[in-house]
């Protein structure tokens, strides 16, 4: 069976200070990728922003399983405030997208990233850029698939935006390939996770 010819897609991920729809982001990760092409993907992006200006919230319980988490993935989200993009600039970059083309925008499950990322845009007197048709459900193509934990695409750095991003992107396109038959290729030479 031959592959559709290339669609672009975007897998989002989000890390934040709480689990609200008005969650402080502190890091947005993005990668564009084509579902029906297993292996292959586009640019990845990952904005650190600034935290002060968004006077967002945050809670007890989220800074204390960060405290948890590995010291690589602490030590991203200690980037001091200074040292993190500013929130206009991270609209001009995400911006530079052609959300136009994008024909599923994806995230690992569709009650956290989308509407915390659709609240942020609308705190700061902007639209979200893609059709309200486009968000796409990580955890149901997954599902449809019968992809469990363990045969997922694993991040080179867990609770890195980016990185999971990546992961999760990997993970669709596998998805894919199992619902539709096909074989499924190798994954990049330059990824890290497994």
């Amino acid at each position: 069976m031959q592959l559709h010819s290339s669609e672009l897609h975007a897998m989002i991920d989000l890390e934040t200070l709480s689990l609200g729809t008005k969650a402080i982001v502190t890091e947005v990760g993005l990668v564009l990728f084509d579902p029906y092409n297993n292996g292959m993907l586009g640019g990845s992006h990952s904005w650190l922003l600034q935290m002060k200006p968004q006077m967002r919230q945050h809670d007890i319980e989220t800074w204390q399983w960060w405290l948890e988490q590995s010291d690589e993935a602490r030590k991203k989200m200690a980037v001091r405030d200074k040292d993190r993009m500013p929130i206009d600039h991270f609209f001009e970059h995400f911006g530079h997208i052609n959300w136009a083309d994008i024909k599923g925008v994806w995230a690992n499950g569709l009650n956290f990233d989308v509407p915390i990322l659709t609240s942020f845009f609308t705190d700061f007197g902007r639209e979200v850029p893609w059709h309200y048709r486009t968000p796409r459900d990580y955890r149901t193509i997954c599902w449809l698939a019968d992809l469990p934990k363990d045969q997922q695409v694993k991040p080179a750095l867990a609770h890195s935006a980016e990185s999971d991003a990546i992961a999760q992107a990997l993970t669709v396109q596998r998805a894919f390939a199992k619902i539709h038959g096909w074989k499924e290729r190798a994954l990049e030479p330059n990824y890290t996770g497994s």
